[in-house]
């Protein structure tokens, strides 16, 4: 129970939080001054825990991040730190179908099954098991050779972030998974170009990826036999996705 004193007259909203509750663990009611005997319910969390460790050795991982997939949300990593390399969750960013992704220093990023998670359910057992990696390095480089700054690097099918290219047009993967890797490059003002790479555990692979032009689009857009000005126009195409203001 809690209480405060000395508020002013008027309507004031209180909010309750707790760690272990189901997304949105902060519930909050609206009262007035002076209400007595206020009543907030916080949901049934739901709960999950289970254990992240070497996929070859089968020995637990004890420091590694967990984050969850929902569609197409990424939520922060959160740090864990366990000598049996177990973790335990009890807030999500949403319902319905998720896998928890696991990564740790030396280790490519892991998946678990598919779950559907249900509101008050508790998960026990997940497990992740990690694959030692290697590491990807090289060069964007522009139809003419020359380092491509601004190029986004990565690899849909092993789940990764995308990496950024610096202004000498490099990018580095520190935790590439072994075996080979489909890495593409993206820019908004080339295709995308799709390389195939070896990774060896505990080595490095260098790779260029060299950008095309691609082709124009030209068009005028109407509205009730008047030209449009003002609008935004979007192209999508697989692993693009380009927008332009026409004045």
């Amino acid at each position: 129970r809690c209480s405060f004193k000395g508020l002013d007259e008027g309507e004031y909203s209180i909010s309750t939080y707790h760690p272990y509750t189901n997304h949105p663990g902060t519930v909050t009611r609206k009262v007035q001054a002076g209400t007595k005997n206020v009543d907030i319910t916080l949901k049934k969390p739901t709960i999950v825990r289970g254990q992240v460790f070497d996929a070859r050795t089968k020995e637990p991982i004890e420091q590694f991040e967990i984050r969850e997939v929902h569609l197409h949300a990424f939520p922060n990593w959160l740090p864990f730190g366990d000598e049996e390399g177990r973790f335990e969750i009890g807030e999500w960013e949403a319902l319905g179908d998720k896998k928890v992704v696991a990564r740790a220093k030396g280790y490519a990023i892991g998946l678990s099954d598919m779950f559907t998670f249900e509101v008050g359910k508790t998960y026990d057992n997940v497990v992740i098991a990690l694959k030692r990696s290697g590491r990807v390095s090289g060069r964007v480089l522009d139809p003419n050779g020359k380092p491509l700054r601004d190029a986004s690097v990565g690899s849909h099918e092993h789940g990764f972030d995308n990496v950024v290219t610096n202004a000498q047009g490099e990018f580095s993967i520190a935790d590439a998974p072994a075996g080979e890797m489909a890495l593409r490059a993206w820019h908004s003002k080339y295709t995308s170009e799709l390389v195939n790479v070896e990774v060896v555990v505990g080595e490095e692979r260098r790779v260029d990826i060299q950008m095309l032009k691609g082709a124009q689009v030209e068009g005028t857009l109407w509205h009730r036999d008047e030209a449009m000005s003002a609008v935004r126009i979007e192209f999508n195409a697989i692993g693009q996705n380009f927008s332009k203001e026409v004045k």
